[in-house]
């Protein structure tokens, strides 16, 4: 998702990854937030002690631990796609269905929103430019769950505060990775600059009108608050903070 802002790191660490999970919908039968398994901040806390340990976060437990949120996820879907009429799942992108890591590592855990992003792999790297080099790679267990709930009937939505500028080449990155099937009717994307949390739940009151949303994944708490999120799936994401 677009990261209007990004909090200190050691912030999102202390914050973002340790808080509990108070947004989580209220419903009985949802599965509760998983804890993400990285290790506590070295002694003295020193900014680059921080990345170094996000960076080993990132080689280490990161892959299994956005895993274990989908099979979560997945598991639910099961049990109840059968159970409502026109069922649908809400997904963000960044971080939860692409990865942007290149960019991330290459402006070392800063946000840069404009300027350009002629090699990630030399830097810094404007995410506007990178989101339209199109080269976000799948996050494997995630293109899974997508994959495994259309074959069971559940009508995938895409949610992203990427702006509507990068459309087309959002769409087209999604549809490169395997993200088969994606249309402007299953991508919502905002179309001006904003808080988060009011358009993804603006984003899902449209959606609730034809369909019963049953799950939402995302990285962000702004991702899974406010109305019509069903049982919300908390990715784990120590790598930036969107309020």
């Amino acid at each position: 998702m677009v990261r209007h802002t990004r909090l200190a790191v050691a912030r999102c660490i202390y914050v973002t990854l340790c808080a509990a999970a108070s947004l989580q919908s209220l419903a009985v039968d949802c599965p509760i937030w998983r804890n993400p398994r990285i290790s506590a901040p070295e002694v003295p806390l020193n900014i680059d002690k921080v990345k170094g340990q996000l960076r080993a976060y990132k080689t280490g437990n990161y892959s299994a631990d956005l895993a274990a949120v989908a099979g979560d996820a997945l598991a639910y879907l099961r049990s109840q796609a059968g159970q409502v009429k026109n069922p649908a799942m809400v997904l963000d992108i960044d971080e939860t269905a692409l990865s942007n890591w290149p960019a991330i590592d290459s402006d070392d855990f800063g946000f840069i929103p404009d300027g350009s992003c002629d090699d990630p792999s030399r830097g810094p790297c404007g995410f506007t430019a990178w989101v339209k080099r199109g080269e976000a790679t799948a996050i494997g267990s995630t293109l899974s769950l997508y994959r495994s709930a259309r074959e069971m009937g559940v009508t995938v939505f895409f949610v992203t505060s990427r702006l509507e500028e990068t459309r087309e080449k959002t769409m087209a990155n999604l549809r490169r990775v395997g993200y088969e099937g994606v249309d402007d009717e299953h991508l919502r994307m905002a179309k001006v600059k904003g808080p988060a949390q009011d358009f993804k739940t603006s984003a899902r009151n449209e959606i609730a009108q034809n369909f019963t949303i049953i799950a939402n994944m995302g990285d962000q708490e702004s991702d899974l608050a406010g109305d019509f999120s069903g049982c919300t799936f908390k990715l784990p994401n120590p790598f930036y903070f969107i309020p």
